[in-house]
């Protein structure tokens, strides 16, 4: 699993998994929240989460999971309840796919 990151900075990104041997993107919906980025940020060796959003993602990709909920014990995303998607990218609304800004230990500056 891993968080791409963007131009600004290694520490955000949008959140993708491997799955059968492929990436692909976590669909943003109303269950993707802040106990979902900690969980990401936190299995990506950041101390948690500043944010939890959504990119908007114009060109075709594969999609694994929607319908996100981590109570925030979990020690990486695929031990969240979820749906899995069989990489259908239609089926996240407005090509929205989740995203996450997360913090670093203090004195480091990890990259993704």
């Amino acid at each position: 699993m891993v968080a791409t990151p963007d131009d600004s900075s290694p520490s955000r990104g949008i959140v993708e998994v491997l799955f059968g041997g492929a990436w692909g993107t976590v669909c943003h919906d109303e269950s993707w929240d802040l106990q979902d980025a900690h969980v990401v940020c936190r299995q990506l060796g950041y101390d948690g989460a500043e944010n939890a959003s959504y990119a908007e993602v114009i060109e075709t990709e594969v999609t694994w999971m929607r319908n996100v909920q981590c109570n925030g014990s979990e020690s990486a995303i695929l031990e969240c309840t979820h749906n899995h998607v069989e990489g259908d990218f239609m089926l996240c609304q407005f090509f929205k796919v989740a995203s996450v800004i997360c913090t670093p230990p203090p004195g480091k500056h990890l990259g993704v």
